[in-house]
């Protein structure tokens, strides 16, 4: 079929046909960046935690009693749960992964008084010698803390171990092309000689702030915190909601001067952490999904419109021999041109959204590989959208079509 007849025919009303371009236009760049944010919204609630997430529980004990020992009162507490049948392993923290609170330190890897920070921050995690166990990630290289290293901290003080444990991720961010063990770091940023060792390199564990631009730069010190306190506890597979109520008993009936704030399974931190992310995704599918149905309408209503002005040409060119398939093939092919042209205009027009929300709200540049998802879905929709119209053109008799003023 020759496009010129086509192109002729929008040519003498040329309002409608530009209409539906720039709906198409719009729906493209619109759909392209929502496309992009739904996701990169779920690549985040994907985040890898490092934990045993389905196993793991944690348990937040204030002590009120008045001059109590809170040393003696975690050590108590951690032999306690640990002998409790089911308990793989425990630790003290004062900080968990994902929870959207924690501690944060730029690392400084030279005695340089001036040195620049160049991306060096990173999460910093309490914990004891069962800390990697608890959190279930594997030690690459070097060694687990000893009973020996293990620091207790009070509100006044700020830690000062001599020794550290550095994610996969940090390792490659402060020492390139080397290896970390042995290396020194100051993870205070304090001037002076770096007082810190690092003894180990584990796998990527999450920060605590799911929306960190250096997610897996984690720290996990020999330190026990005697004021903020937060017990994770990883169990036996299937006996985790049961530990946990016997958990929260045991440790009540040991000590009656404290409360446990709550007990809570590590899922339902993942759920707190990610619950606004999730509802901007459901949302933009919405608006989305409504935005598609919304032109596919249009595209049917303005080609039914069509149909009916060009009756009495439709049956002309039936009468002199069209089939049906060449009547609905030059409306397919009518509409092809039309969402072609708003479809191009609709390229650059989501990448100037894009740049405005950069610019306004700091979004991320917009992966090319959304574009020609939205294309292609704008593309198909209106082929879909104009067949049913089309299809009724076809099949208008020669003689009824001729016969109309």
């Amino acid at each position: 079929m020759e496009i010129r007849p086509i192109v002729s025919s929008l040519a003498k009303s040329p309002v409608a046909a530009l209409l539906i371009a720039c709906q198409i236009a719009l729906s493209v760049a619109i759909l392209s960046n929502a496309l992009a944010i739904i996701g990169q919204r779920m690549e985040m609630i994907g985040t890898n935690s490092g934990l045993d997430e389905e196993n793991t529980f944690l348990m937040r004990p204030q002590v009120f009693a008045t001059n109590a020992n809170h040393r003696q009162i975690i050590e108590d507490d951690m032999r306690l749960i640990r002998g409790l049948p089911g308990v793989v392993a425990a630790t003290p923290s004062a900080f968990i992964p994902l929870s959207s609170s924690g501690w944060n330190s730029t690392m400084r890897t030279t005695e340089e008084p001036n040195e620049a920070p160049d991306n060096k921050n990173a999460a910093i995690y309490f914990g004891d010698s069962q800390a990697l166990n608890t959190y279930q990630i594997k030690l690459l290289s070097g060694r687990n803390f000893t009973a020996e290293e293990i620091e207790y901290l009070d509100e006044r003080g700020n830690p000062d171990p001599t020794v550290v444990i550095i994610t996969k991720s940090l390792a490659e961010r402060l020492y390139p092309g080397e290896s970390a063990l042995g290396k020194r770091l100051d993870i205070n940023g304090s001037e002076g000689p770096l007082k810190q060792q690092v003894i180990g390199v584990v796998e990527d564990i999450a920060s605590p702030w799911p929306r960190s631009r250096q997610p897996k730069q984690v720290v996990m010190i020999p330190v026990v915190s005697l004021q903020f306190q937060t017990y994770l506890v990883r169990t036996e597979p299937g006996l985790r909601d049961g530990l946990m109520k016997r958990a929260e008993a045991d440790l009540l009936a040991a000590y009656d001067g404290r409360l446990i704030e709550h007990v809570q399974a590590f899922a339902s931190v993942r759920t707190d952490a990610f619950r606004s992310e999730f509802a901007m995704a459901i949302i933009l599918a919405v608006i989305s999904l409504l935005l598609l149905i919304i032109t596919g309408f249009g595209i049917v209503g303005q080609t039914s419109f069509w149909v009916v002005q060009r009756t009495k040409q439709i049956g002309t060119r039936r009468a002199l021999g069209a089939r049906k398939a060449d009547i609905l093939r030059y409306f397919q092919m009518e509409n092809a041109l039309i969402t072609g042209v708003g479809a191009l205009l609709g390229v650059l027009l989501a990448f100037a959204l894009n740049y405005l929300l950069a610019r306004l709200l700091a979004a991320e540049p917009l992966p090319f590989a959304f574009v020609p998802v939205a294309v292609l879905s704008l593309v198909a929709l209106g082929q879909i959208a104009v067949y049913f119209p089309a299809r009724r053109a076809s099949l208008v008799p020669p003689a009824i079509a001729t016969r109309t003023a």
